[in-house]
C-alpha cells in the first residue's frame, strides 16, 4: 500500500490531503481526527507546511486553498493558469507584487 499525507496551509486554512496508492482520488480532512483511524498514526503533526498556489495546483488542492484564483495577466501568457510563487516575473519572494498579478480576480 502506498499511502501520501500532507499536512499543508495558505496561512488562513488548513488541511490534510491523504493519498490512498490504491485509489485513482484523494480525500482532504480538515482536522487529523478525522482522517480514518487506521491510517491516522501516519499523518504529520505539529506545525503545516506553508504551501502557494502553484504547489497547491501540484498537490491538487488549489481549489480549496486559492479559489477563483486569478489567469496569468503576461501578454504571452494571457488566459493561462498563474504559477504564482513559481513564475520567473515574480520579483522577490513576494509573487502578489508580480507586475502581470491580476489582484482583481483573487479571492
Amino acid at each position: 500500500m502506498s499511502l501520501d499525507i500532507r499536512y499543508v496551509t495558505n496561512g488562513v486554512k488548513t488541511i490534510y490531503r491523504v493519498i490512498d496508492g490504491s485509489a485513482d482520488s484523494f480525500n482532504v480532512y480538515t482536522s487529523r481526527d478525522d482522517i480514518p483511524k487506521s491510517i491516522r498514526h501516519y499523518a504529520p503533526e505539529g506545525e503545516p507546511d506553508f504551501v502557494g498556489p502553484d504547489m497547491a495546483f501540484i498537490f491538487g488542492v488549489r481549489d480549496i486553498l486559492y479559489p477563483n484564483f486569478p489567469d496569468c495577466s503576461h501578454p504571452q501568457y494571457s488566459g493561462k493558469r498563474c504559477i504564482a510563487e513559481s513564475c520567473k516575473y515574480a520579483i522577490s519572494e513576494d509573487w502578489t507584487k508580480c507586475p502581470y498579478f491580476n489582484k482583481s480576480q483573487e479571492e
